[in-house]
């Protein structure tokens, strides 16, 4: 509900800066980090006290006060709910609601301050001084009423405004209320002492809705001149003009009922009034410093958006209902509509809007499935498979410029500031992200707790309050005041933690507002950039002052690491040369009160460094690489991988592997047995003998000392092979070498065989580690055999003549270079 935002009504002039996050009692003494964008930070400072609320003392990092309305469940029963409040620019507080009993509305201050119904349940309104201590109170009801509540508040410089549920005739100042038993809606203006001045009743024939945990379609906004927009729901028809000699009619059309949007002068006089069909409902509504009026909701089927005699047809395209928005000039004329929803949206509702002073509208709304809102092309489109929430900004035609979603938070206040810029406040229960899209930042909490995020006319995010809770809390309100300082408005069904970062729960059953300082100085001492940085290994780093001349004079800036004080000086500017990753604080004696104001910085160091790795293989293995990938080896491999992170930083991790062929196989040389793998070591073995080994054979080649059958073991690098047993006969010699002759030798693209007796032969090719590389099953003597394709270096050729293998000297191919 954003209750008059500008002008002379309740202004939002927060510039920017949120409050932080230290909890203590006195003057704070611990320091906590709170993340916000460049150009706002928490603070630490001295705190004063105010709190109202319907159950104590409270001190915590920028709590200014709180007022509190006790909800007391044992005899004698008192129960306060504050259903709304809001903010005059002097600090001043009101709040309207309900209650029923006796109960205490004065709990954060001292003596006590009871009010007592006298029906079932009566409203009440009441108002705070700047200590927050009851100044006044006004209740609203008597013994033959059955509910009387007070729902809406707001404020501006000429006067009070306050809407009001009753089911009985009432007595307001100058004015008695008729309501002919019937649900009646009132508007009252009062003076700020709490005098009536004017009421104008509204009979609806609608019930009031279950406070705090539903929301009606009853909204009360005041413009600069003290005009009065009126959102009511009712059941059949109702009389928009409150006066007695005059009518102005609403009547239902489709649904169980219609809303009308009324508007009076600062008189309460009737100016204009139209209501949309029951297929559209009006929920919200917001009015820009121009007086041009927002409003919005649900809708489903088609409607026409123009309350004139123009035509400006709405249809839904989601599953189930779509969000609007509608503009309409101060007379009510229509300017603009929109809706939001495409086929792949479904359970959307509207949850709340705020117009700032350039006329931009900011809407927070609920949707599962996609959203692509028109104006943002492709950017704009969201999705998410459970019910999230969305906040979105439309320029002033209503043109969307920017969606965020985050998760499932109910947004119950959209506010802005002086500067424009959108605050949204929730409930959650869970997790919930305060930054979307690729940064995203998770608040957690188990039980429901409220949250503020604040954000800039671009949707980026400037910060948070997250408020653990260890039972249910629910938000309904945010507020300014014209120095800075922010007001929340809640229920808590428990203990509630007010500092949102320290450990005591300071509140029970109760309904309050929240005062939250704004400080300045963080936002003056806050460093050019991010508060988390990362750089690479031996970089340096600069952490500079914004402002540094806005120091205390006297006192320096100071920059500590892991709390040892590094530097300290007048300029503001800190060179850092870390080695590893760390915290480091950014203080100085600012214009705030208290302690030393303290940006948390934390440093990441992305190491830089050379890694080789070496190690052998057996051929045919597989190995893994440090990035995952795995290849079955055969050759000696050289695998280098270069890491680069996100600040550029390169990493190289190189891994240098020999491949071991152990794959054991004999051939025979001009003179003996060779074995056909290189680079290894070698054991041969006399296979007549039980495998034994073969003493001093432990070269390549084996030169046997007598016939018999031999084989070779070879082994390294983890691997082994023994090969099969070769017969080895003395005789051999005779018909070896002496009838074949390979020229030339060294030959470049051929060969040729001299053989004696002329018989064509068989010729295979192999190279040293035994592999066969060639096959020609018959060669004659003087015949031209190409070699082309085959690389340079040592073969030896194995030459079968009549089933008789011979294997010639090494034989070497040559190229021209």
């Amino acid at each position: 509900m954003a209750h008059g935002r500008w002008g002379p009504l309740q202004r939002s002039k927060d510039p920017g800066r949120l409050l932080c996050c230290c909890a203590w009692l006195g003057t704070c003494q611990k320091y906590y980090f709170c993340r916000e964008n460049p150009d706002e930070v928490m603070k630490n400072t001295q705190l004063s006290l105010l709190f109202i609320s319907l159950s104590g003392l409270l001190h915590a990092q920028s709590l200014l006060d709180y007022v509190q309305m006790e909800q007391r469940i044992f005899n004698p029963p008192g129960n306060a709910y504050i259903y709304d409040f809001a903010v005059h620019d002097s600090g001043q507080i009101y709040t309207a609601g309900s209650f029923s009993g006796s109960p205490d509305v004065n709990m954060a201050s001292w003596p006590a301050y009871t009010i007592t119904a006298q029906g079932s349940t009566d409203g009440f309104l009441i108002k705070y001084n700047l200590a927050g201590k009851v100044e006044w109170a006004k209740t609203l009801g008597n013994s033959a009423g059955d509910m009387e509540k007070m729902y809406q508040v707001t404020v501006n410089d000429s006067g009070l405004y306050v809407q009001s549920y009753m089911e009985s005739n009432q007595r307001m100042g100058p004015d008695s209320i008729l309501t002919q038993n019937r649900y009646t809606r009132v508007i009252s203006r009062l003076d700020f002492s709490g005098n009536y001045l004017w009421s104008k009743a509204f009979i609806t024939d609608k019930h009031a809705y279950d406070f705090p945990t539903e929301q009606p379609s009853d909204r009360l906004e005041i413009d600069a001149q003290g005009n009065v927009y009126m959102l009511a729901a009712f059941a059949d028809s109702m009389d928009a003009d409150p006066h007695p000699l005059a009518s102005h009619i609403l009547r239902k059309s489709l649904g169980n009922y219609n809303v009308g949007l009324v508007k009076l002068n600062a008189s309460g006089d009737f100016q204009w009034a139209f209501s949309y069909p029951g297929n559209a409902d009006m929920e919200e509504m917001s009015i820009a410093p121009d007086g041009s009026i927002f409003v919005s909701g649900i809708f489903n089927g088609s409607f026409d958006a123009d309350p004139g005699i123009g035509v400006a047809t709405l249809n839904n395209q989601a599953v189930g209902f779509s969000v609007y928005a509608t503009k309409l000039s101060p007379e009510g004329n229509y300017l603009h509509s929109v809706a939001l929803g495409d086929a792949g949206t479904t359970q959307q509702e509207l949850m709340d809007l705020a117009v700032n002073g350039l006329g931009e509208l900011f809407l927070a709304g609920r949707f599962q499935g996609t959203l692509n809102p028109g104006g943002v092309g492709g950017t704009g489109v969201i999705s998410d498979s459970i019910v999230f929430s969305y906040f979105c900004k439309m320029d002033t035609a209503l043109n969307v410029q920017w969606i965020e979603s985050m998760g499932d938070v109910h947004i119950r206040d959209v506010n802005t500031d002086s500067q424009g810029r959108p605050y949204w406040y929730g409930h959650f229960q869970g997790a919930v992200d305060v930054i979307s899209g690729t940064e995203r930042l998770k608040r957690q909490n188990s039980s429901q707790s409220i949250v503020l995020v604040k954000t800039n006319r671009d949707g980026h995010y400037r910060g948070d309050m997250t408020f653990p809770s260890s039972s249910t809390t629910l938000s309904w309100g945010v507020n300014f005041d014209s120095v800075d300082n922010i007001y929340l408005g809640g229920n808590a069904a428990a203990n509630f933690n007010p500092y949102f970062y320290g450990s005591w729960n300071g509140l029970g059953r109760s309904s309050f507002v929240l005062k939250y300082d704004t400080c300045q100085t963080m936002h003056n001492i806050l460093a050019e950039g991010p508060l988390q940085r990362q750089l690479c290994q031996g970089d340096s780093l600069e952490l500079r002052v914004r402002f540094p001349h806005q120091r205390i004079t006297g006192q320096d800036w100071v920059l500590y690491h892991n709390n040892r004080l590094l530097d300290s000086n007048t300029t503001g500017s800190f060179w850092l040369y870390p080695s590893s990753s760390g915290s480091y604080y950014l203080a100085g004696r600012g214009t705030c009160n208290g302690e030393d104001d303290r940006l948390h910085y934390f440093v990441y160091v992305d190491s830089v460094y050379e890694e080789i790795r070496r190690d052998t293989l057996c051929a045919g293995a597989s190995y893994q690489f440090r990035d995952g990938t795995t290849w079955a080896l055969s050759h000696d491999t050289l695998y280098e991988q270069v890491y680069q992170s996100a600040q550029g930083c390169d990493s190289v991790f190189r891994t240098e592997l020999r491949v071991m062929d152990t794959s054991a196989a004999i051939m025979m040389s001009d003179s003996g047995l060779i074995s056909g793998v290189e680079r290894v070591r070698y054991q041969w073995l006399d296979c007549n003998n039980g495998m034994l080994p073969v003493a001093g054979a432990t070269h390549r080649e084996f030169i046997p000392a007598q016939s018999g059958s031999y084989a070779v073991y070879v082994y390294g690098g983890g691997c082994g092979d023994t090969s099969a047993c070769y017969n080895w006969n003395i005789g051999l010699d005779e018909y070896r070498s002496p009838g074949v002759h390979v020229y030339p030798n060294p030959a470049r693209d051929h060969f040729q065989l001299s053989l004696s007796g002329g018989a064509p032969v068989e010729v295979c090719i192999y190279d040293l580690q035994g592999r066969k590389v060639r096959e020609y099953p018959r060669v004659t003597e003087g015949e031209n055999i190409s070699v082309t394709g085959l690389p340079e270096g040592v073969y030896l050729l194995k030459i079968s003549r009549g089933g008789s293998w011979t294997v010639s000297q090494p034989w070497v191919l040559r190229r021209d270079h």
